[in-house]
């Protein structure tokens, strides 16, 4: 019964797709009639909700479907459609984490191109929707049977859901180590530690091991096919900082390692295919043409293309594996963005570990930084607000109710004359853009000095800011600068179009 409900659930998708329906023809064919067939229509008190309601500060949203329980007013599972022949988006699971983020629902359903199933943990202190399993839609599917027998209306239990979930995420990260480079030297360390060869030989292979991180037989051994793995580098250790550059044909992520000089193109990272004509950078051309001349390490996917593994640089400045990237010649410091907003620059100065970009002629304080530094300003805001707040990202936090949200930015004294100055860089945080109050907190050299700052005050004042430009010439970032003097008084430098300086010693938290 179960396989024939998912084989003509993978039937009517793939007529679906071959016919290049829209989505609202999808909702109310296949998946309605999925779900249907699951019993959500008719057993008990449970019920089909289509096209729930869900308030967001600015306006309704709605969701494509939401299952309820028997007497339950709280979603128990946000359903999510996209037209299984578009090719899936980041912004389309970012959707579906906000609807269940919003509602406080735990389990979601993104069904488009494949079946994919979410799960939010909030028990958790930061809230973020996990990707438990994705299912193509092949019939017969073990998989997928799976789920089904947990989705029907008549035999639901929350607790083996969740549980399911978990087990899953479990696996997930377990899979993810052994295809990373660390899992597949404990495999071949353990190999030979077991074997009865040579000392000097299991030396000299073990050597050359470390060297051929990427050989991945998986890939090679699929390289035909239209299943292609993406083996992670899900990396144990914890010295590393994640940047991101985004601009034509560019979507990657890379870590940054300071204590071994290395970076690392994370698989899945969509890259330029073609680079410009001035486009000279050796090293990045030579790596580009490796990847391009084995097939099983990419997916081409037009524009760009997708990495199907790790791709490692062992290099002190940024340049290459960011122009490896863009296929163009790209100022790395000013492209690459951390999950705070903040520029490569601004974080480091170029091949040296740790030490923030300083301005000119200032003279940095050493001060606490960092988590500790950021978490000691959350402190602070909840302790004086009497609000709880929960993380959303690292520098994203939000109230319980999902009305008011936070960005925390932090910096050091740089000493000018005798004022202290603060920088900070300003970005338009999509974390907080749907709720109704919306605030920057700076954290000046410790706790005990912070402004708030409403981010409709920001944007009124934007004018007057300095920014930096992206790789296509649009503002990346603006510059926030406060100085502070003997007497305590803070004040805003505006730079245009005339400089000066306002007083915001009112804005002290």
């Amino acid at each position: 019964m179960l396989t024939k409900i998912w084989n003509d659930f993978c039937d009517d998708v793939l007529s679906s797709k071959k016919r290049k329906s829209k989505e609202i023809d999808f909702e109310k064919g296949p998946v309605k009639d999925f779900l249907t067939s699951l019993g959500w229509v008719k057993y008990g008190g449970h019920r089909l909700a289509e096209q729930h309601p869900i308030q967001f500060a600015t306006a309704n949203h709605y969701a494509d479907f939401a299952l309820f329980l028997q007497d339950e007013d709280k979603p128990e599972m946000i359903i999510e459609l996209k037209r299984p022949a578009k090719r899936k988006e980041d912004r389309d699971a970012a959707q579906l984490e906000d609807y269940m983020l919003k509602e406080e629902c735990s389990f979601g359903l993104l069904v488009g191109e494949v079946l994919e199933l979410y799960y939010v943990d909030f028990s958790k202190i930061r809230h973020r929707a996990e990707l438990v399993t994705t299912i193509k839609f092949d019939k017969d599917n073990i998989d997928a049977r799976q789920l089904i027998s947990l989705l029907q209306a008549q035999d639901y239990d929350t607790q083996k859901m969740k549980e399911h979930c978990l087990q899953q995420l479990k696996l997930n990260e377990t899979v993810r180590y052994w295809n990373s480079k660390e899992g597949k030297d404990d495999i071949f360390t353990f190999i030979l530690k077991s074997s009865s060869l040579p000392e000097s030989l299991k030396d000299k292979l073990q050597s050359m091991m470390s060297i051929k991180v990427h050989v991945h037989q998986a890939i090679e051994s699929q390289a035909e096919t239209d299943d292609y793995p993406v083996v992670v580098n899900d990396s144990i250790d914890e010295d590393y900082h994640l940047f991101k550059v985004q601009m034509k044909g560019t979507d990657a992520t890379l870590r940054y390692y300071p204590s071994k000089a290395q970076y690392v193109v994370i698989a899945g990272s969509l890259i330029r295919k073609e680079s410009t004509d001035s486009f000279r950078n050796r090293a990045a051309i030579e790596k580009r043409n490796e990847i391009f001349s084995n097939k099983a390490s990419y997916r081409d996917l037009g524009e760009s293309v997708e990495l199907l593994h790790d791709v490692v640089f062992n290099l002190e400045a940024p340049n290459t594996p960011t122009q490896f990237c863009t296929g163009r010649s790209t100022n790395a410091t000013t492209a690459l963005f951390d999950e705070e907003g903040r520029t490569f620059a601004e974080v480091y100065s170029e091949g040296q570990e740790a030490r923030e970009v300083v301005p000119p002629s200032i003279t940095p304080v050493n001060t606490p930084q960092g988590d500790n530094f950021r978490d000691s300003c959350i402190s602070r805001l909840m302790k004086v607000t009497g609000q709880k707040l929960f993380k959303k990202s690292v520098s994203t936090y939000l109230s319980k109710d999902g009305k008011t949200g936070y960005v925390i930015r932090t910096s050091k004294i740089y000493k000018q004359g005798n004022r202290e100055k603060y920088w900070y860089a300003y970005k338009r945080i999509m974390d907080i853009s749907n709720c109704k109050n919306q605030y920057y907190v700076f954290g000046c050299n410790n706790e005990n000095t912070i402004i708030v700052l409403p981010v409709s005050e920001i944007e009124s004042r934007i004018e007057c800011l300095n920014y930096s430009k992206d790789g296509n010439g649009n503002p990346s970032y603006w510059h926030i600068v406060f100085f502070k003097d003997d007497a305590g008084k803070m004040t805003w430098l505006l730079s245009k179009p005339e400089v000066q300086e306002i007083d915001i010693t009112h804005m002290l938290l």
